[in-house]
């Protein structure tokens, strides 16, 4: 596609049609200062909750552009729901694999603290989350993944319970089910089993660089139900891990656009 023909993206909080839109700030400066859209252009928007649709810049001044939304389409979810659950992984590895999770459909990525992960003293979510705006618009997915802070593992635990978040459909994924000789599938496998049920919510898992502890990984299957799975052979860093996972649950579970 040359660059005569893209069509961007923008990102908005609600869609209708023939709506006027005011852009927000950050739009704004997306689509003005960096895209240097102007007056009559044709862009594609969405609410990343479903709904996709195309406007035309009507008026653009030094601080605000509006939008005129011409149509918009409805789309459902074609596949689970997909939870990341993730131990944080080391700072360097932490946008790269937001960036991965975001990028191969994921709808949460819930972080929290293990005993072998790392303790982040500040996060600067804002930017996470505009990094996850801006996966989306590069992969043209309709759907953000939403970023959640869970504390220490007993915290995400404990939310899980009491959020009555139990499923059957959890897989915890660690290499050491490969090695250690007890009876685990790969998760590929695991997920061929589960593909004729009817699957809404799917938990894949993981921890950091080092793992989780013997305790931490009994209390996990405990409290979420889930299922020992492994990746394979190799030892993956954490980006990685997040990629083979989710590419066995994406041809497990194929995600499809489904109009409303």
């Amino acid at each position: 596609m040359s660059f005569d023909q893209q069509t961007w993206t923008l990102i908005v909080p609600s869609l209708a049609s023939g709506a006027e839109i005011l852009l927000p700030e950050e739009e704004f400066h997306y689509a003005i200062r960096v895209l240097r859209l102007r007056e009559n252009d044709v862009v594609d928007v969405i609410d990343g909750h479903g709904v996709k649709g195309k406007a035309r810049l009507i008026k653009v001044s030094k601080k605000e552009a509006l939008l005129h939304v011409t149509s918009i389409t409805s789309f459902l979810p074609s596949r689970p729901s997909i939870h990341l659950a993730l131990a944080f992984p080391k700072t360097s590895a932490l946008e790269q694999t937001i960036t991965y999770a975001c990028m191969l459909g994921v709808s949460h990525i819930h972080f929290f603290r293990s005993e072998k992960s790392q303790h982040p003293n500040f996060i600067k979510w804002e930017k996470l989350k505009r990094l996850s705006q801006e996966t989306l618009r590069i992969s043209k997915g309709v759907f953000e993944a939403e970023i959640h802070d869970r504390g220490y593992l007993s915290d995400f635990l404990n939310s899980f319970k009491e959020e009555s978040l139990t499923s059957s459909n959890a897989f915890l994924c660690d290499e050491s089910f490969f090695y250690s000789g007890e009876q685990a599938y790969t998760l590929s496998e695991s997920l061929n089993q589960r593909k004729s049920t009817n699957v809404s919510h799917l938990w894949c898992i993981l921890g950091a660089e080092a793992g989780f502890t013997q305790l931490e990984r009994l209390h996990i299957c405990k409290v979420m139900n889930a299922q020992k799975v492994s990746l394979g052979p190799h030892i993956l860093t954490v980006p990685v891990a997040v990629c083979a996972a989710l590419s066995s649950i994406s041809q497990a579970f194929p995600s499809r656009l489904i109009i409303e």
